[in-house]
């Protein structure tokens, strides 16, 4: 067998491997295994980056991950964390996935986790680096840290003050 066919059938294979991971992936979201639906995303992930697969397959999953964002918000954003980088996304689903990032901003803000609100920032500024997203998602990100601020503040908690304050110089 000759090298080109060799390579042909190889990406052929990584293509079904593909397909079926995408496969898999849904029907775990579906389902709401979401350990199981992570690891596939970690699959596809791993073959992404390898630049063998082309990246609109990825495109599949947005739509699952949307509808899952009303059961599980913050599952939702674990998987979407993994294929937004490599989307080409409409802007309605832009305006969604942003307003599920800015929801689980807002519920990290009001537990108190300035990390994971961070994090979860750093992926609206990813969202955002292509086109601009709706600026209503950054002012309920921006009231929820106010409000926890004021909070903050009058409980005498000057590091979580701190804290809260780098998030806004996070914000897109």
């Amino acid at each position: 067998m000759n090298c080109g066919l060799r390579l042909l059938l190889y990406y052929k294979a990584l293509d079904h491997v593909f397909q079926a991971a995408i496969h898999y992936a849904l029907q775990d979201i579906g389902a709401g295994r979401i350990h199981n639906a992570q690891a596939q995303l970690q699959l596809l992930e791993s073959l992404i980056d390898r630049k063998t697969i082309r990246d609109k397959n990825s495109d599949a999953l947005i739509p699952e991950i949307v509808s899952l964002a009303a059961r599980a918000p913050m599952q939702a954003l674990r998987l979407l964390r993994y294929v937004l980088p490599r989307t080409n996304l409409p802007e309605t689903m832009r305006s969604d996935i942003a307003g599920i990032i800015s929801q689980c901003t807002i519920q990290f803000v009001h537990k108190g986790d300035w990390w994971e609100a961070k994090e979860t920032l750093e992926s609206l500024r990813l969202l955002e680096s292509n086109k601009p997203i709706p600026k209503k998602n950054i002012f309920r990100v921006l009231e929820a840290i106010r409000v926890c601020t004021d909070r903050a503040f009058w409980r005498g908690d000057i590091q979580h003050v701190k804290n809260l304050t780098e998030l806004v110089s996070s914000l897109p």
